[in-house]
């Protein structure tokens, strides 16, 4: 959920500038969310236009192979997609929703990771000129096939480096 009522997410950067920055939130030994937050060189329209651009995916985040978009209606789109990195292999099916400018919300659907969440925020910062990102993300590592479920098994770590991992690279 937004913490934007919590605090204003303009008091970040001072922070910032020294680079992206990570909140996690855990319950317990359990990573709840992770909220990663980043400056972007580029007003809220454009870094909303660009993340709802799915099928552009494969061109700039070189873990995605593919993206097919099964559905869209207005600001809502279904989409296929398939990961590849070394040794691992992941697809599904997500949906995504945006309120332009400033929202964009994501759900798993069917596949691996398809209990997941991510909610993407975008804050106007210097006159509207560059955003202020908030990417939270709840990963569902559960459904994220063998090579993951077994990692997690062995180091109970994993889980929340991976989830922290992907969000950077995400972002």
């Amino acid at each position: 959920t937004s913490r934007a009522k919590i605090f204003e997410p303009s008091t970040l950067i001072p922070l910032l500038e020294r680079g992206d920055l990570a909140l996690v939130e855990a319950e317990g030994d359990q990573i709840k969310q992770t909220i990663n937050f980043a400056v972007i060189e580029a007003p809220p329209e454009r870094v909303y236009d660009m993340v709802m651009a799915v099928e552009q995916y494969p061109d700039f985040i070189r873990t995605i192979a593919e993206t097919k978009i099964l559905r869209q209606r207005d600001q809502q789109i279904m989409y296929r997609w398939k990961l590849q990195v070394p040794l691992i292999t992941l697809k599904g099916v997500r949906m995504q929703r945006g309120r332009r400018p400033h929202v964009i919300e994501v759900r798993g659907a069917k596949g691996n990771f398809r209990q997941s969440r991510e909610r993407w925020e975008f804050f106007p910062i210097d006159n509207g000129k560059k955003t202020l990102t908030a990417f939270y993300r709840t990963l569902d590592v559960e459904t994220g096939g063998l090579v993951i479920e077994t990692l997690s098994k062995l180091e109970p770590a994993f889980a929340q480096a991976l989830s922290m991992a992907s969000s950077f690279v995400h972002l």
